[in-house]
């Protein structure tokens, strides 16, 4: 009986796990988190990061700057592409978190060519200014 038990627990755990890291992604739909960067190429900065639920991705603080974001697999992972400022390609791989309201990865300007890692930090982006325009991700 015991053998069958643990059996079963771990059937349960393999079938389980895996749903609940998707849910950690899909339940970002609709949501408005703030991001702090640190750049390779020295200093950090943060921005409101809003996952639409129809699958685009916009910042609050830049208006222009417009994306895309998917679930990738049934891990929690995110995939996020957008154009900063509506001139910079960035790309990000992360982790969402617990239900959706964390997400921490790494991601690279491909137009410019710097690296970052980033997390999200409630509260980071109350004093957040709106980005001028021509200005890079890492300005």
């Amino acid at each position: 009986m015991k053998t069958y038990l643990r059996f079963t627990a771990a059937i349960l755990c393999a079938a389980v796990l895996p749903l609940a890291h998707a849910d950690n992604c899909a339940k970002m739909s609709g949501k408005t988190t703030c991001v702090t960067f640190h750049y390779s190429t020295g200093g950090s900065n943060s921005y409101s990061a809003v996952f639409h639920a129809d699958g685009t991705f916009t910042f609050v603080e830049s208006p222009s700057t417009s994306g895309t974001w998917t679930c990738a697999g049934a891990r929690g992972l995110v995939d996020v592409e957008y154009m900063f400022g509506g001139f910079e390609q960035q790309s990000w791989y992360a982790r969402a978190g617990q239900a959706g309201n964390t997400i921490k990865g790494n991601g690279k300007s491909i137009t410019n060519g710097y690296m970052y890692d980033f997390v999200s930090v409630p509260n980071a982006c109350a004093s957040a200014a709106p980005v001028r325009p021509g200005l890079r991700q890492d300005d």
